[in-house]
């Protein structure tokens, strides 16, 4: 009588442990799937971004970026900073042949993490780049060379806004930013 008590009580709670397990694995399901609608929403901004980026490089004009980011004091600071860089980057484009003719680009998103607190979204993302300079096709227009660079990495914050995501910051070192940082020079004096 005693070891049936006992293997009656292990075995209830054996199924209620299993269907524990079960309901969480279901509401972790359900749970995916509105961030799955969620990933994909930021997915696109970030991709919007990068094709703006790359047309602005395009055209050597720089393409407006304010629809992208949510207009906090901070999305205005970086977005100056993104500004000039880009502006330094066309400057130095049209003085040396240097805007691009065809482009690629790659993203790896590696993680989205979202904050439901804050209302904001950390991207981790890796950038790659195939791209034709117009230098390249003056030299060889039958066979340009592909300048390609890869593994770029990215944290881009995001907040949800009632417009929805919207870019806050896009922390990265390239070889500008890097050269920028390390001598303190304005935009005026490298361009």
């Amino acid at each position: 009588m005693k070891i049936t008590r006992l293997s009656l009580a292990i075995v209830i709670i054996l199924v209620l442990a299993i269907l524990g397990i079960v309901t969480v694995n279901a509401s972790a399901g359900r749970e995916k799937k509105v961030d799955l609608a969620e990933e994909n929403a930021i997915r696109e901004v970030v991709q919007n971004y990068f094709n703006q980026r790359y047309s602005s490089r395009a055209v050597n004009q720089i393409k407006d970026f304010r629809g992208l980011t949510d207009g906090s004091a901070q999305a205005e600071s970086f977005l100056k900073s993104e500004t000039d860089k880009l502006e330094i980057e066309i400057h130095n484009a049209k003085l040396h042949y240097l805007g691009y003719t065809q482009y690629r680009f790659t993203l790896n998103f590696n993680d989205i993490w979202i904050d439901r607190d804050n209302q904001t979204a950390t991207v981790s993302v890796t950038e790659g780049h195939d791209v034709v300079f117009e230098i390249s096709e003056m030299v060889s227009k039958n066979e340009p060379i592909v300048s390609k660079m890869r593994n770029l990495e990215h944290t881009i914050l995001l907040k949800n806004t009632q417009n929805g995501w919207k870019i806050v910051t896009d922390d990265y070192e390239d070889y500008l930013w890097r050269m920028l940082r390390a001598t303190n020079l304005s935009k005026d004096e490298l361009s």
